[in-house]
């Protein structure tokens, strides 16, 4: 029951903070809820999951991904500049 909350959680938020950001909260919390807790490990592939996933879809696919609302744009906007985008 908890990963249906996490992912109708993760639809419902992705539009007002942001596919990124969103995407890497939602793996790490995935992660807890199955009960990883090595932490290093659960934020190092979220970040890089996450990372990877921007790097698909803003530099490969062209995809436009929803930025989310200020003040959480700004995240967004940083990777985009980051990965040249």
């Amino acid at each position: 029951i908890g990963g249906i909350a996490l992912v109708t959680a993760y639809a419902v938020v992705v539009d007002v903070v942001g596919f990124l950001l969103s995407t890497f909260l939602f793996l790490a919390a995935f992660m807890y809820l199955g009960r990883y807790r090595k932490h290093v490990a659960v934020w190092s592939i979220s970040a890089g999951v996450t990372i990877l996933a921007a790097l698909i879809f803003i530099r490969f696919a062209y995809v436009s991904l929803p930025r989310g609302v200020p003040p959480f744009d700004v995240v967004t906007d940083f990777i985009r500049i980051i990965l040249g985008g």
